[in-house]
């Protein structure tokens, strides 16, 4: 009976994410969209008719990060539509976190974890409205959700690779160059997967995957270009609170209030100092050199966090929660329970109960708050647009006034790669009333 009540919970879960996106997709593009798909199109693409030029195109730098997985899924789309609509991009990105959910169960599986124990706090970990801005917005999740997908990928195949099944080496190769080519994190399987054929001692493979990844690390860093041409001096104490923050933002619920939102912020920097100390007890009580797959699983968010830390310092805490970055940090509690999964199943206390609790609790208030949140954030894109369509000189992203993005858009509507929906021309009608699919 636990098992059919554990597969019908994380199943309403799932549903429950599902019909939010389904409420909440909007086919309006916005942020990324314009410098990641739209101008890519239509500078690079459109008018290439070199079939090398195009290829040669989806591997241009994005500011600090290769996004050649966005661009060809757009591109492909494109080729085969003759549009972009960003609704089913949505829905096609979302496909990979249900990957990401896929493969850490299997995951566990193999690491002797009962799934019906752990799916339950699995399903709300991954299924959540936290990073509502990868969920919900092509600029953010199919960079975001194919990095971690190629990323998990490529560390399974390193660690069922032995003489007996060579062909998971090669597949590993290919899911890191897969990895590093979505989005800028994914340099870091390098390392991750160099310690992990260290601890297992594959000699044979770590010299080759060293080879490969010098190679990689040259052609990463011969066409990159930064993405931050001004920054302020760089400060530690604004790094360290961006980073524990960001550790422990799983356990941010996006409060309404200022007070509360302080609070919060708080309880994550403790609990981003807990996680970041149990890594480092991990580490030093030779937990990641008897079961290096787990730890290097864990390792990937901590290290992406202190990339974000180093490269985005100024932010200091709130740059710790911000939603797109809460998928990353949505991944450490899961990879803490497969670690903690047997010290779980000894312990003569029902452990697993309270942490159920404790993760329902917390997806249960992040997703009525975040609702609100992404209901104020369409209704700011639909209005945008409508200004934009009175007057092109309105800027499309508020931050950033680039007027390429304002042509990208005209050319975009005047050749039909995209179409505005009917539906948001209507005043009054927000995204929920009008979905234009």
């Amino acid at each position: 009976m636990k098992k059919y009540i554990s597969i019908a919970l994380s199943l309403l879960t799932l549903g429950a994410f599902i019909l939010a996106l389904w409420q909440n997709v909007v086919n309006i593009p916005s942020y990324d969209d314009y410098a990641a798909t739209l101008i890519f199109l239509k500078n690079h693409y459109y008018h290439s008719t070199d079939a090398i030029g195009k290829i040669r195109a989806l591997f241009y730098p994005h500011g600090e990060h290769y996004i050649v997985t966005s661009r060809l899924s757009a591109a492909i789309a494109y080729t085969f539509t003759g549009s972009v609509n960003f609704t089913a991009l949505v829905w096609y990105q979302n496909l990979y976190l249900l990957g990401v959910f896929v493969l850490i169960l299997l995951i566990m599986r193999e690491q002797g974890v009962s799934l019906f124990t752990v799916i339950i706090p699995v399903s709300l970990c991954l299924f959540s409205l936290s990073f509502w801005q990868v969920s919900l917005y092509y600029w953010g999740g199919v960079q975001y959700y194919t990095v971690f997908f190629f990323a998990i990928l490529s560390l399974y195949c390193l660690n069922k690779a032995d003489e007996n099944s060579g062909f998971y080496f090669p597949l590993a190769i290919l899911f890191v160059a897969m990895a590093i080519l979505s989005f800028g994190n994914g340099i870091l399987v390098l390392p991750l997967g160099f310690f992990l054929l260290a601890a297992q001692n594959k000699k044979k493979y770590l010299r080759i995957w060293t080879g490969f990844g010098v190679l990689a690390v040259l052609l990463f860093l011969s066409g990159h270009h930064s993405g931050f041409a001004y920054k302020p001096a760089f400060n530690p104490e604004w790094m360290a609170r961006l980073l524990f923050t960001f550790l422990g933002s799983f356990l941010y619920v996006s409060p309404q209030s200022a007070d509360w939102k302080y609070i919060n912020i708080v309880v994550c920097m403790v609990a981003g100092m807990g996680v970041m100390y149990l890594w480092f007890r991990l580490l030093f009580a030779g937990y990641a050199f008897r079961n290096p797959l787990p730890y290097c699983l864990l390792s990937l968010p901590i290290l992406t966090g202190i990339l974000i830390a180093l490269t985005r310092f100024d932010s200091k805490a709130a740059g710790g929660i911000a939603p797109r970055y809460q998928f990353f940090s949505a991944c450490i509690p899961v990879f803490l329970l497969l670690i903690f999964y047997e010290n779980i199943k000894k312990s003569k206390k029902p452990v697993i109960l309270p942490v159920i609790g404790l993760v329902a609790a917390v997806w249960g208030m992040s997703f009525r708050n975040n609702l609100r949140e992404i209901d104020r954030f369409n209704e700011e894109i639909v209005q945008n647009f409508r200004q934009w369509q009175k007057n092109n000189t309105t800027p499309l992203v508020y931050y950033k006034p680039d007027p390429s993005y304002s042509d990208a858009l005209a050319w975009a509507l005047s050749t039909g790669t995209y179409t505005f929906p009917a539906a948001y021309q209507k005043l009054g009608e927000g995204p929920r009333v009008a979905k234009g699919r």
